[in-house]
């Protein structure tokens, strides 16, 4: 006995109330974040610039604008860096230490010992990646967690500076011209004034950014931290390679920002 076919007037069939309605949309959103994630920082970035514009109707003028890009400077070259390691499912909370202690050492060799602008770049940069390799000895070598690593290596450099320095100023007039001159200017457009430290800023970001989306390496470097591993697991073969080697120029980058 067959059951005759009735056709359903779509009319009758029961709507879908508010809450699947929010929830369909909520799963949506949440799906094209999930798909592009820079839109999440991009919206709040813009959503921050609309705010500060109506609060103030000079933040968009070019004079301001072009502060803000010369005060985020430093920021964004330690940013680069720290990227680097937190791509490999790790962290760094000696990057300003180190930021600070790198200028502090190109600043004194040059003052104290007479080094020219350029040998006192070599010092702090080199020196700068010396402190990645040995936090990245220590956290990919021996399999220490990278929050304990950085924490004390953190309160090391914090110490060195201070040891150095002598808790003494170092002006910039007495410094040679080459470790002031990112803050001259390299391009004036009308009253936006774009300097060499934010336009080298700049051109890191634009190198950082190729290396890690259209080179072999930098796939290494997401492969690394979507994988993940334990934390008491040594880090050995290629991961192990890739941890390493984000380590020291990710930490070149604050000695970059020192300068």
């Amino acid at each position: 006995m067959t059951t005759p076919h009735r056709d359903l007037d779509a009319s009758v069939l029961p709507e879908p109330d508010v809450d699947d309605r929010e929830a369909t949309v909520l799963m949506r959103v949440r799906r094209i974040l999930h798909t592009h994630p820079i839109l999440g920082p991009l919206a709040v970035l813009v959503l921050a610039i609309i705010a500060f514009s109506l609060v103030n109707n000079r933040f968009l003028a070019p004079a301001n604008l072009a502060l803000v890009l010369q005060q985020v400077t430093v920021i964004a070259t330690i940013a680069l860096g720290q990227t680097l390691i937190v791509l490999t499912a790790g962290i760094d909370l000696a990057a300003g230490a180190i930021t600070v202690l790198c200028s502090v050492l190109m600043a004194r060799s040059a003052v104290d010992l007479g080094l020219p602008g350029w040998a006192a770049l070599v010092v702090g940069l080199v020196l700068g990646t010396a402190m990645g390799v040995l936090n990245g000895v220590l956290v990919t070598g021996i399999a220490l967690p990278p929050f304990i690593v950085t924490l004390g290596t953190l309160s090391i450099f914090f110490s060195l500076t201070a040891v150095v320095s002598h808790s003494e100023t170092v002006r910039g007039a007495d410094m040679p011209a080459l470790l002031t001159a990112t803050g001259g200017t390299a391009l004036r457009l009308g009253g936006f004034i774009l300097t060499w430290g934010s336009l080298i800023m700049l051109g890191l970001v634009g190198l950082f950014a190729y290396l890690l989306s259209s080179t072999a390496w930098g796939r290494h470097v997401y492969a690394t931290g979507t994988i993940g591993r334990p934390p008491a697991w040594p880090v050995s073969g290629p991961a192990g390679c890739c941890c390493r080697c984000t380590w020291p120029p990710g930490r070149s980058t604050p000695s970059a920002a020192g300068c």
